[in-house]
């Protein structure tokens, strides 16, 4: 099973298909997360990325590690793992059941990389947005030093 980790590591999962290998990498800004992205980073799994929306909207946005299109491009046994990933972070989090998960597929999104907008409550998403600059602000500081 597939652990959260705060770390960026630029691991391909064993399972795979090299089918699904897009030919545009290095222009996804999901694929390839940079600078204002890359800070907005909570935590990563083998498979999947979240992160805060960068709008500042109540939403986490889980992303995969791996470019797919659309859900239907992603193998089974990576789409069982996603939920189980959800499943983890709402845990981790103390989210209950208190969100929504909305799909961004194929055509209908601005970006082609298939991702998920996780909504949750307007407070909670402050206080982890908050909390999750400070330990970053406080990172920069302490390497500075």
């Amino acid at each position: 099973m597939s652990g959260i980790t705060e770390n960026i590591r630029g691991v391909i999962p064993s399972d795979f298909d090299k089918d699904h290998e897009p030919l545009n990498l290095k222009k996804c800004y999901s694929c390839n997360p940079r600078g204002t992205l890359k800070e907005h980073i909570i935590s990563q799994t083998d498979h999947f990325v979240f992160n805060h929306d960068l709008f500042k909207r109540p939403l986490i946005i889980i992303t995969s590690r791996i470019h797919y299109h659309t859900i239907h491009d992603i193998p089974d046994t990576v789409k069982l793992q996603l939920f189980e990933d959800i499943k983890m972070f709402v845990n981790f989090w103390n989210l209950n059941t208190n969100y929504q998960l909305m799909l961004n597929n194929g055509d209908s999104q601005t970006h082609h990389h298939f991702h998920i907008k996780m909504k949750i409550n307007e407070q909670v998403a402050n206080r982890m947005r908050r909390d999750h600059f400070t330990r970053i602000n406080l990172q920069k500081n302490y390497n500075d030093n």
